[in-house]
């Protein structure tokens, strides 16, 4: 759940980018399976939260935030803290 500037530099292998802020991220949420698993991040974990609970309330049954994001992930030597 990050920008396209943000993505570019700094994301976590074989992430796939949404744009929360893109007009088109609705679109690409509608398209993905709501039984299998994500986890989102963003830059400090704030819009990824928001778009945690988002996606839950569209009935996903396993979506997950990375507490702090790709600051606190970077810091912590790539230790994520995962909330629900």
């Amino acid at each position: 759940m990050q920008t396209p500037g943000e993505y570019g530099p700094r994301h976590i292998a074989n992430a796939i980018n949404i744009d929360i802020e893109g007009i088109s991220s609705d679109i690409q949420v509608a398209s993905l399976a709501q039984d299998s698993s994500y986890l989102m991040y963003c830059r400090s974990g704030y819009r990824s939260g928001a778009a945690t609970e988002k996606m839950t309330a569209l009935g996903f049954r396993n979506a997950d935030n990375l507490d702090g994001g790709v600051i606190e992930w970077q810091a912590s030597g790539g230790a994520p803290r995962v909330t629900s």
